[in-house]
C-alpha cells in the first residue's frame, strides 16, 4: 500500500502505487470547486449517513462549536465526519468555533444523553413590560425574572438608557426568541432592566450590549481573553486525535488576538492551523 502526502496536514492511503485509484472516475456528481460550503455539525446531522450525504452534497468544511455540548460530544462527531470522509472518497475540512469573549446566560444544568448530547430545559417566557435583573451571581438560579451571566464585570460595561440583546444566533430581530432589555439601574453584581419586548427563551443564549445611551460614548469592551481556558483544554485535547484546520475566533479586536491564538496552537503542536477571525 502506497503513502501519499495530498495536503500537508492529513496521510491518505491508496491501494496501488500507480495512483489507479485516484484517477477511477466517479460516477456522482462533481461537488462545488470555488465556492465552499461549511456546515454546522448538529444533533440532526452527526450521524455518519448523514455526514456522508452532506459531503456528497458539495460540503467541504465542517464546524463545530464549543460554546455547547461536551468535548466528548464533539470528539465522536468529528470521528463520524473521519469515516464520512472515508466512505464518500470526499476531504472536508474541519473548522472549531471558539467561545472567546462570548457572553453567556448561566441556565441550568441539564441532562446528557449518552453520546454526550446535552438536552434542553424547558423554554423560558418572558413578558414585555417585565422587570429582569441580570446578575453576576451565579449562585443565583436562571428564571423568567433573573439571568445570571458568566462575565463578573458585565455591570461596569452598563448605564441606565442602554439596550441588552438577549438571545441566539441568526436571529432577525422580530421573532419569538429575541429579548431586548433597557437598562434602568446597576450596581456592582446586577442590572436591573425593563423588557422591551416579550420572548421565547430556549438553547445556548448569549448576551449583546447593543449601544450606549450617549451616541457619543464609544461602546464599552470586556477585558476577556480571546480563548478561556475551557477552550484552550478542549483544543489541546482535540489536536491529539484530528486534523484541525480552522479556528474560528470571535469577537476579534486587534492583531494582538491574532497573535495570542497563533502563540497558544503552536505551544500545542498545531501550527498549520489557519486562523478564521
Amino acid at each position: 500500500m502506497a503513502l501519499s502526502h495530498t495536503t500537508k496536514a492529513k496521510t491518505h492511503f491508496f491501494e496501488d502505487s500507480d495512483l489507479k485509484q485516484v484517477l477511477h472516475v466517479d460516477d456522482t456528481a462533481n461537488s462545488f470547486v470555488k465556492t465552499k460550503v461549511t456546515f454546522t455539525i448538529g444533533s440532526g446531522s452527526r450521524s455518519v449517513e448523514k455526514l456522508c450525504q452532506i459531503l456528497e452534497a458539495g460540503a467541504t468544511c465542517a464546524r463545530i462549536d464549543l460554546t455547547w455540548n461536551s468535548l466528548e460530544y464533539h470528539k465522536k462527531s468529528l470521528a463520524n465526519l473521519m469515516e464520512a470522509m472515508k466512505r464518500t472518497r470526499r476531504l472536508c475540512a474541519v473548522m472549531v468555533d471558539v467561545q472567546g469573549r462570548e457572553i453567556t446566560i448561566n441556565r441550568p444544568e441539564v441532562a446528557q444523553d449518552n453520546d454526550g448530547t446535552h438536552r434542553e430545559p424547558d423554554a423560558t417566557v418572558i413578558e414585555a413590560g417585565s422587570t429582569i435583573t441580570i446578575t453576576t451571581d451565579l449562585s443565583q438560579k436562571f428564571s423568567a425574572d433573573t439571568l445570571p451571566v458568566s462575565y463578573a464585570r458585565f455591570p461596569d460595561m452598563v448605564e441606565p438608557g442602554d439596550d441588552i440583546f438577549v438571545g441566539r444566533y441568526l436571529v432577525s430581530g422580530a421573532d419569538a426568541s429575541s429579548l431586548y432589555l433597557r437598562v434602568d439601574s446597576a450596581t456592582e453584581t446586577t442590572v436591573t432592566c425593563t423588557a422591551q419586548s416579550g420572548a421565547v427563551l430556549a438553547g445556548l443564549l448569549t448576551v449583546f450590549h447593543t449601544e450606549r445611551s450617549d451616541s457619543s460614548v464609544a461602546n464599552q469592551q470586556n477585558d476577556l481573553p480571546p480563548l478561556t481556558e475551557h477552550d484552550k483544554a478542549a483544543l489541546r485535547e482535540l489536536v491529539t486525535e484530528f486534523d484541525l484546520d480552522f479556528v474560528s475566533l470571535s469577537y476579534c479586536r486587534e492583531s494582538d488576538d491574532v497573535d495570542q491564538v497563533r502563540a497558544f496552537l503552536h505551544s500545542i503542536g498545531s501550527s498549520a492551523t489557519k486562523i478564521v477571525a
